[in-house]
């Protein structure tokens, strides 16, 4: 979900505190908090290419559109497989996990003027091949 004001950063900050990684034992569930700043679009971006600048969530749509077709649409998404897609344009899953770590690596601490994207993480907890 979107975090777009102090206020809304302030409060995300205090429940990612509270609840990530946290295992409640009567339902064997555990909470996870994966972030991607500014999208999950940056992990698409990632199946072409890394990047350590500061990335829009517009221009990454705009980059990924031009690529592959890619829209953000219901319509879209029900027509499209999205990482056929990207594989189908060159991309690389393989490199995306690649990047996504490289990312997180390369984030200065608790900084958010930053794009990078857990999402290599998730695949991997995930055990995603």
């Amino acid at each position: 979900n979107k975090v777009s004001t102090p206020a809304t950063m302030a409060k995300y900050q205090r429940l990612k505190l509270k609840y990530d990684r946290r295992l409640y034992p009567k339902t064997d569930c555990e909470i996870r908090f994966y972030e991607s700043h500014p999208s999950i679009e940056l992990f698409f971006n990632y199946y072409f290419e890394y990047s350590t600048s500061l990335q829009t969530n517009s221009g990454l749509k705009s980059w990924l559109y031009q690529k592959c077709g890619y829209e953000v649409s219901e319509k879209w998404f029900k027509a499209h497989s999205i990482h056929n897609t990207l594989i189908k344009n060159g991309g690389c899953l393989t490199r995306a996990i690649a990047n996504a770590k490289s990312s997180v690596r390369h984030r200065p601490s608790g900084s958010y003027n930053y794009s990078y994207t857990e999402v290599g993480d998730l695949i991997d907890y995930l055990g995603i091949k």
